[in-house]
């Protein structure tokens, strides 16, 4: 046996790497808004999920500094999605329609309204995968709304023949997580 095998408990054990491109997304959309299960499939990445911990916050008496924890600590995560976006049969961006009706929950830019939290947040599950499609571990993010622009869809250029990505960001209030 190599070396660089006898010498790892995980080579001799054959433990399994996890696989950064394993994971499936599920979008609990608020109540009025019709699912579109094939959001999941145009998922390309997740990024931005944060562990929630305490700063630190700073005493000082003359020139002697002390740190110490705070009490208080951020749980709302922001985080940014990359969709792939195609034209159905009937030649609708099935994508970018379902994410601006989403959108237009919180504020529509054509009459200026403005929604309330209960009828624009929803719920989404991101779930990694082993690579039989065994979830490993899950997490929620919770009272989750789509936050500020999309991008990459109102680009124009001639000489890119790479298929247009639509980039948004969404915001939840905390997630919650479950390992198996």
């Amino acid at each position: 046996m190599l070396a660089h095998v006898q010498n790892s408990e995980a080579g001799r054990e054959n433990y399994e790497p996890l696989i950064n491109s394993l994971f499936r997304t599920t979008f609990v959309l608020p109540s009025d808004i019709t699912p579109e299960p094939l959001l999941t499939e145009h998922v390309i990445s997740v990024t931005g999920w944060k562990d929630p911990a305490p700063e630190n916050v700073q005493q000082q008496t003359y020139s002697a500094r002390r740190n110490y924890a705070s009490t208080d600590v951020d749980n709302t995560q922001e985080l940014e999605f990359l969709f792939s976006l195609n034209l159905n049969k009937t030649n609708q961006n099935y994508v970018l329609k379902k994410i601006k009706e989403w959108r237009k929950k919180v504020f529509n830019p054509l009459t200026g309204e403005y929604g309330l939290k209960s009828e624009y947040i929803g719920q989404i599950i991101v779930e990694r995968l082993n690579k039989k499609g065994e979830v490993i571990y899950s997490r929620t993010l919770h009272n989750a709304w789509i936050k500020g622009d999309l991008t990459g869809i109102d680009d124009f250029d001639i000489t890119n023949p790479e298929p247009i990505q639509l980039t948004c960001t969404i915001i939840g209030d905390y997630y919650t997580e479950s390992e198996l």
